[in-house]
């Protein structure tokens, strides 16, 4: 496991060296590391993460490296565990040297055109020699998805089903254990397999989009990629027919109206009416709910455990009824299907290889569209929720001997402390270990974390490089100094323009105070947040591009969205009046 911890070692005298706050020391384990930069990735891990967690949850930069290995990307990723924080660097590999790099940036102050016709041709180079290896895999992407990645997933997923866990053996367990971490590992693989080329897809298509109809407003390219289904979508559709089968039964409706999320269930397991909905919601959650607040970590209290978030979205339902999800979505198609045929006739008496281009890239974005969703359903939700399952089956056998307190304290564990752990019970006591670590999360939980530390890259990524900017367009913008006070600025995610209140989620435990109509400001969204978009006017969140998937539920849930504006949630006051302009990225303080 990568970590950084307490006590700092600067060097002040490098002006590109990043000082962290007082309160959140780094020491770097290797001197070298002090010179990356390290960006904290609040789209996915905005909060602490234990340390098993975090080490489990390295499969992420494995996979992308494993992945990049094959395309031949000029990019790594590495993660570094820095006071409970995840931070990631995505940096170029076979750079210059430091010299070299400094020698062109001081003749590009003279003479910018030069330098930057060097970067120009460097990059074309390498964007020529990954994109032969990357290309067969976006042209492929749904049948690669149906006929390889996908039956390999079930695979897993059976080899997990099939374990008893409660009856196997402790070396068993281990052995399991053992197999699971190397799955996980394949798992995270293919992730990137299917997540580089298809964001790839859509970015590209949207390159190819905006230079045969530069007039269009640039939002208008996703119309054409709107109103297909997806397993988010499918999670959300379901979760409204199950309120149906709750609006049914007059006395289920009136406990998850009346009570609050997080007792409502022991309410209706009372009541004798509640046995067909207490079925349908057992079968819900069985299909659909190994997923928590946020993206996918084995540290997050599965929908299973803790269904509160489902009857939370079950009450606004009721309270506030939504359209058929089914009819939005044939009104979704319908609207793509017309976009589609009017770029086509737009594209009438141009040359055919130019229009083959067009029907290629559509054809790639509107699969990769498809499968931005549907990966994360199976690989980063229920492939993980096995693997949370077997560390919780360890902190069932360790908190029955007494050496730890709650089923879930194995993830304050490292690895090998919770083999050894394993192998001697109930001989090694790890409650004041877990207790230290725990308060030490707790402790950094309440103190706000800096963005970046390291130190600045001497350049920017390449504009002209595909794959920079795909990852650009996917985790937003760096952010320029923002002087008129009155708006913030941020990427437009999703056309439309919505006054209304602000209400400022920081988790879906809070997500209770939304009512039907605010806006939803939060840090970053993940797929279990997208019923709250079938409620909320509009969202905007600190993180995201326009190819993040808040931005793209937000589009097909036709509500305004502005993503990416930093800082959002500390700007924008709770029960606040605002404005979000999903046209222009602004959202006003009125």
């Amino acid at each position: 496991m990568e970590t950084a911890t307490a006590q700092p070692t600067t060097r002040r005298h490098d002006p590109r060296m990043l000082q962290a706050p007082a309160n959140f020391p780094v020491r770097w384990q290797q001197p070298d590391d002090a010179k990356m930069y390290w960006e904290l990735d609040l789209m996915h891990y905005p909060a602490p993460m234990a340390p098993l967690e975090f080490t489990l949850m390295l499969l992420y930069s494995h996979g992308f490296n494993t992945a990049a290995e094959q395309f031949e990307l000029p990019v790594r990723m590495r993660n570094l565990h820095i006071n409970t924080y995840s931070y990631q660097s995505i940096y170029p590999i076979a750079l210059p040297p430091e010299g070299v790099l400094k020698m062109l940036n001081g003749i590009g102050k003279v003479f910018p055109g030069f330098t930057a016709s060097i970067q120009k041709k460097a990059v074309d180079g390498q964007a020529r020699k990954y994109l032969a290896k990357m290309m067969p895999f976006v042209d492929r992407l749904m049948e690669l998805w149906n006929n390889d990645w996908l039956p390999e997933i079930r695979e897993h997923l059976a080899f997990w089903d099939r374990f008893d866990l409660r009856s196997a053996t402790t070396d068993g367990l281990l052995k399991h254990f053992e197999e699971s971490v190397q799955r996980s590992l394949r798992i995270g693989d293919i992730h990137f397999f299917i997540g580089i080329p298809q964001l790839y897809a859509i970015s590209r298509y949207q390159d190819i989009y905006t230079d045969l109809f530069p007039g269009d407003h640039p939002l208008e390219a996703f119309t054409l990629l709107q109103g297909f289904d997806n397993k988010t979508l499918e999670t959300d559709r379901e979760l409204w027919r199950l309120s149906l089968t709750a609006a049914n039964a007059p006395a289920v409706r009136d406990a998850i109206v009346q009570s609050d999320p997080g007792s409502v269930l022991l309410r209706l397991k009372e009541l004798p009416e509640a046995g067909a909905f207490l079925a349908a919601l057992e079968t819900y959650l069985s299909e659909y709910g190994q997923r928590g607040d946020r993206f996918a970590t084995i540290g997050e209290v599965s929908w299973i455990e803790n269904p509160a978030p489902v009857l939370k979205n079950l009450r606004d339902y009721l309270i506030n009824p939504v359209p058929d999800p089914a009819e939005e979505r044939i009104a979704h198609e319908r609207a793509r299907t017309e976009a589609v045929a009017a770029a086509r006739a737009r594209l009438k008496g141009y040359p055919k290889p130019v229009v083959e281009q067009f029907e290629n890239a559509l054809r790639a974005a509107q699969e990769g569209t498809i499968l931005q969703e549907d990966h994360g359903f199976w690989i980063d939700y229920r492939c993980l929720y096995c693997l949370r399952r077997v560390v919780l089956e360890f902190g069932r056998r360790f908190a029955a001997s007494g050496v730890c307190e709650r089923n879930d304290d194995p993830f304050f564990l490292t690895i090998d402390e919770l083999r050894e752990t394993a192998e001697k019970l109930p001989v090694i006591d790890r409650r004041e270990l877990i207790a230290r670590r725990r308060a030490e999360m707790q402790r950094f939980a309440s103190i706000r974390p800096p963005r970046a530390v390291g130190r600045l890259p001497l350049m920017p990524p390449p504009e002209a490089d595909p794959v920079a900017r795909t990852i650009v367009r996917f985790f937003g913008p760096s952010s320029a100094e923002q002087k008129d006070t009155s708006y913030i600025r941020g990427t437009a995610g999703s056309t439309g323009v919505y006054r209304g209140t602000a209400r400022v989620i920081r988790n879906l435990a809070d997500a209770s105070r939304l009512a039907p109509g605010e806006i939803l400001v939060t840090e970053t969204t993940a797929a279990p947040w997208t019923p709250l978009f079938a409620t909320a006017g509009a969202v905007v969140t600190n993180t995201g591009g326009v190819l993040s998937h808040c931005a793209l539920v937000a589009r097909e849930y036709r509500i305004p969205a502005v993503v990416g504006t930093v800082s959002a949630t500390e700007r924008i006051a709770d029960g606040a009046q605002i404005e979000v302009d999903g046209n222009t990225g602004r959202v006003t303080l009125l």
